[in-house]
């Protein structure tokens, strides 16, 4: 599959009724993406997992999302929000009062894929 978003063949247009558009569109648009910027009256938090391939070959990628959305938010999805504002905060403080700098290459590589998880 061309990793190239212009190389890619896609369809003039994409219709749930005779496509399966996260499958047929967004994964591979986003799995060739450096950017991503969306504005939406909803959002439900379930897609990401159902584009997750497409998300990290574009966060592998160094990519970027930006998202713009209602405030139509379930409890579920606020009690995420919340609780990955904390556990950054948390992380950060951490790191801050112990985190060294790489004392070598393979030191380095962890702390890489550490930051690509977060």
């Amino acid at each position: 599959m061309p990793k190239i978003l212009r190389e890619y063949p896609w369809k003039i247009s994409y219709t749930s009724n005779t496509h399966n558009t996260i499958t047929d569109f967004y994964i591979p648009a986003l799995e060739c993406a450096i950017q991503y910027d969306r504005k939406a009256g909803f959002f439900s938090s379930a897609i990401l997992s159902k584009v997750a391939r497409g998300l990290g070959a574009m966060l592998h990628n160094k990519g970027r999302m930006r998202l713009i959305m209602g405030c139509q938010f379930s409890p579920q999805d606020l009690q995420a929000i919340q609780q990955g504002y904390e556990l950054r905060d948390a992380l950060l403080s951490r790191l801050d009062a112990d985190l060294k700098p790489p004392e070598s290459f393979a030191q380095l590589k962890h702390l890489e894929i550490l930051s690509w998880l977060i």
